[in-house]
């Protein structure tokens, strides 16, 4: 059985009522305006929806029979049918979870004008029936014992199948009730007027016929003020050429913004209901009918209570889980149900925020997502560029973008409470960090996990920058690239550069890049034209002024067009000591570690990594850096964790810095800003770098 609902209709063509003006009528066009606007409110809220022709009516019955026959062959598949007649349409966007309660719902009859009264006590222009053993009986009955009943009148005559469902189930039912209310001898006695609240007996609900309008407008307003004004459902009647002009003035009216509001009756006013699932799920109720309402938050499709809480009206409560979860919420008022809902994103706008500058994993399964609930996805992160052309069904927007209609938000990051994951609001479980649990099922499993996605492994679709043709750039295993962003110290960092290729075993295998400030051009050219002069394998690159505080935008982007199989942070305030540096880095090749050489004066240089010299397969593990100025201590926090970093005395550094030495106290040093408050809160980040260095670690170990 699929968990979800079917709005169906059917007619049949060719069929003769027996009476001229029906008879005559032909193909039945009307049924085409209402199952165009039918199928449209379907679509808006996640049902499917079918309008069945048949060749021919069901046996020797009155053609409305079909109704019958064609709930019956499709309620085993669905856990409700919402029948809708072919001669009538939505008129307002309210999701039929407000029908939801008893075995079948369905609206008391309107009046017989000529008559002052109802002939019957229900309608059957719309019904919602749950598939339940007591429906599937009573369609199956109606059928068999309608030959049997009244000599088999209610097979062409008093109601047909309307008269028999009467007759047969709903004035047994609302008798036994026993509620000697206005409303209940509003049904029993046929009167005209409508009932002020749903009725409730054993297997139905029975609500007021307002939300069923049917005919025409016997009010004193205008024909567009009634149109616009019904509540729910525009039933045509009448004829056939009658229907078709009725519906097609009546289509004119309808209006299908999402409100997100259902209906709370009580005795005197109405209260209203609004669901919202943007992080969480929320129930909000606003009226002016003073009731208090347990509100029941049921997870696993109903099957786990999750929280509770009692308010009145204009009042609030929050379930405060953050991933995705299969919300079924119950409202009750005085010890009864009087609503449960669905969570059902089918059809609907579904926001979905990458809560991580690196994380290209989880785009797999944000797409997942939008196919497995055929829901219209948009969706926020840093990187939307890599993804749009290969997943055109999704509608990328930049982070802090309001957007509109939204029926649920979630995001996707790591959220920690303390040293653990926050399983209270945002992970359905914790993660453990360790070389047993590798980057690939640890990352991709959060996602899958905030998401509700069974596990699968799954690559994502991306287009990488244009800028730079990465088959071009020639990595050479023998190479090591220098990473040197500079600012206004031309002849300190060529200073610092040439120690480098001075003290190197293999200069022709060092590769120089330079980072420059587009209003510092002057050092660029002093530089270029060093080393152009010297034949040195050298890149420069100009870039707007990030400033010192990122830093690490430099650094990323001087990876990215590297060719060397190690990257070595180099800065234009210290020199290189050692003779064969390079050697020693090279006696590491095939090593996934990160070296650490020995930085002097060696009182500020203990313990500390300033100049850390990384495999280039790390940058293309991690996909950057770092996502901070402090790159060293970005690495050094990580390698904590992953412990693959090496102690290498045999390269050492002097850091000639101002507050070290007391030399290069310029502007450049003075201008420095660090954003520790910025850095301490990108643990998250760090900890998929430590996710994905600990997967690489594990492959090699193998």
């Amino acid at each position: 059985m699929v968990n979800n609902i079917l709005v169906l209709s059917a007619h049949t063509k060719n069929m003769a009522y027996g009476v001229p003006e029906h008879d005559e009528y032909g193909k039945l066009d009307y049924a085409e305006i209402s199952s165009k606007i039918n199928k449209q409110y379907a679509d808006i809220n996640g049902y499917d929806f079918k309008c069945i022709e048949y060749d021919i009516k069901y046996k020797d019955y009155w053609p409305t029979w079909v109704k019958v026959k064609a709930i019956l062959e499709h309620i085993y598949d669905y856990d409700y049918v919402f029948w809708i007649d072919a001669d009538a349409i939505f008129m307002k966007n309210i999701p039929l979870d407000f029908l939801i309660g008893k075995d079948i719902a369905i609206t008391k009859e309107y009046p017989n004008i000529k008559f002052d009264k109802t002939l019957s006590m229900v309608n059957t222009g719309f019904m919602l029936i749950k598939n339940t053993k007591f429906s599937i009986d009573l369609l199956h009955n109606l059928l068999s014992q309608a030959e049997n009943w009244d000599g088999g009148s209610f097979k062409e005559s008093n109601w047909h199948e309307q008269g028999l469902l009467d007759k047969m189930y709903i004035r047994p039912q609302v008798i036994q009730t026993y509620k000697f209310t206005s409303d209940y001898y509003r049904l029993v006695d046929h009167k005209h007027e409508d009932i002020d609240n749903p009725f409730e007996t054993e297997n139905f609900i029975i609500f007021p016929n307002k939300y069923q309008m049917c005919g025409k407008n016997e009010n004193e307003v205008s024909d567009s003020e009634y149109l616009s004004n019904i509540k729910f459902i525009f039933h045509a009647t009448a004829g056939h050429h009658t229907k078709r002009m009725r519906l097609e003035e009546a289509s004119k009216y309808v209006n299908f913004e999402d409100e997100k509001n259902r209906i709370i009756y009580s005795e005197d006013e109405e209260n209203k209901i609004t669901y919202s699932f943007i992080k969480g799920a929320k129930v909000e109720i606003t009226g002016s009918d003073d009731k208090e309402y347990l509100v029941e938050f049921w997870s696993n499709s109903g099957d786990i209570l999750y929280y509770w809480n009692t308010i009145t009206n204009n009042m609030w409560t929050e379930a405060n889980k953050k991933w995705y979860t299969d919300w079924v919420i119950k409202i009750y008022s005085d010890g009864i149900l009087i609503e449960e809902y669905k969570f059902n994103c089918k059809g609907k706008k579904v926001y979905i925020h990458l809560d991580n500058s690196n994380v290209t994993e989880w785009f797999p399964y944000v797409e997942e997502f939008r196919k497995k609930h055929n829901c219209k996805v948009v969706c926020s992160g840093v990187w939307n560029d890599w993804f749009r052309e290969e997943y055109k069904e999704i509608e990328f927007v930049k982070p802090g973008i309001d957007i509109d209609d939204l029926y649920a938000v979630y995001a996707i990051g790591i959220y920690r409470d303390g040293e653990k994951m926050d399983t209270l609001q945002y992970h359905p479980r914790d993660y453990e960090i360790s070389s047993k649990h590798g980057s690939n099922r640890v990352i991709r499993q959060i996602a899958m996990d905030i998401l509700g996605l069974d596990y699968n492994l799954i690559e994502p679709k991306v287009i990488v920058r244009e800028t730079v043709d990465i088959v071009d750039l020639n990595i050479n295993k023998d190479r090591i690239s220098i990473l040197c962003p500079t600012r206004k110290r031309a002849s300190q960092c060529i200073k610092a550069c040439d120690s480098l290729l001075d003290k190197a075993s293999k200069p022709e295998n060092v590769e120089l890049l330079f980072a420059f400030d587009d209003d510092d051009t002057s050092s660029a050219e002093i530089i270029n034209t060093h080393y152009k002069s010297s034949n040195v394998d050298f890149k420069s690159f100009v870039y707007p002024r990030y400033g010192y505080q990122n830093l690490h935008l430099y650094m990323n982007d001087l990876c990215f067009n590297s060719t060397g199989e190690w990257l070595f942070l180099w800065n234009d305030d210290c020199i290189m000591l050692s003779d064969g540096w390079d050697d020693a880095i090279r006696s590491y090749t095939d090593q996934f570690v990160m070296i650490n050489p020995k930085t002097f004066p060696e009182e500020v240089g203990l313990d500390n990594l300033w100049f850390p010299i990384i495999p280039r397969l790390w940058y293309e593990t991690t996909g950057r850096l770092s996502s901070n100025a402090q790159n060293d201590s970005w690495l050094q926090m990580i390698t904590d964790v992953t412990n693959n970093r090496v102690w290498e005395n045999s390269i050492e550094i002097l850091h000639d810095r101002a507050d070290i030495t007391g030399n290069n106290d310029d502007d450049t040093y003075r201008e420095r800003v660090y954003d520790v408050q910025r850095f301490n809160t990108q643990s998250d980040e760090r900890y998929i770098d430590i996710l994905k260095i600990l997967e690489v670690i594990k492959e090699k170990r193998k």
